[in-house]
């Protein structure tokens, strides 16, 4: 009888070992499935942690309304998403070639302004190069609006994407429970007041719409 209990007592201490064993290595296992947040690089939005790339230069956001996430900063492409340019014809040799453009002139308190109007299906824009050498850092999207897919940007950017797919290029990380809260992200820039905003539905991206600061009235 005593042997009985002796080889129950061992069977069990047996079992217990390799639970513990088990969930040791489950608990490790479930941690490096974890992806390591350096939060000296990431900001947090709510409880959660997003991780921007270098190159997207993230200053701070701001949610302005319960769909509506605004991110500032100062990155090349919320100046130039169709690639950097001095004027409409270096332009028209990139990823805006399917454009048509036409160039317009219009008279604005004695000062005239000379802009070019361009368009492809129903996307349509409006740009304008300040090349004043002593101005800020200045975009060429005076205002527009982006419906097609077939519109180019410098990177994948382009109606139709997923917003998965088009965060990933901002940010190496981006919770999808904070991102599956907004239809609408905006990109600001840190300085003067290029605007750009994507408009998702059903998780895809279905217009994208230009604004600048200015107290300028420019025909498309």
């Amino acid at each position: 009888m005593r042997g009985h209990q002796i080889l129950s007592f061992i069977f069990l201490w047996i079992l217990y070992f390799c639970c513990g064993c088990f969930d040791i290595k489950e608990k490790r296992t479930t941690d490096e499935s974890i992806p390591k947040i350096d939060t000296s690089k990431s900001i947090k939005i709510g409880e959660y942690w997003v991780m921007p790339k270098d190159s997207f230069d993230l200053n701070e956001f701001s949610i302005d309304q319960s769909d509506t996430l605004t991110l500032v900063t100062c990155s090349d492409f919320v100046y130039y998403p169709f690639g950097k340019a001095e004027n409409q014809n270096a332009l028209a040799k990139g990823v805006l070639s399917e454009f048509k453009s036409v160039s317009k002139k219009k008279s604005i308190s004695s000062y005239l302004v000379k802009y070019n109007s361009l368009s492809l299906k129903s996307s349509r824009l409006v740009l304008y190069f300040d090349n004043d050498p002593e101005a800020t850092i200045n975009g060429y999207i005076f205002k527009g609006e982006v419906n097609d897919p077939e519109v180019r940007f410098i990177n994948k950017t382009k109606i139709g994407l997923s917003k998965k797919d088009f965060i990933s290029q901002f940010f190496n990380s981006f919770p999808a429970d904070v991102l599956n809260k907004y239809n609408v992200i905006v990109f600001e820039s840190c300085v003067t007041g290029s605007k750009q905003v994507y408009i998702f539905k059903d998780d895809v991206l279905k217009q994208i719409l230009f604004s600048s600061y200015s107290q300028w009235d420019l025909d498309y």
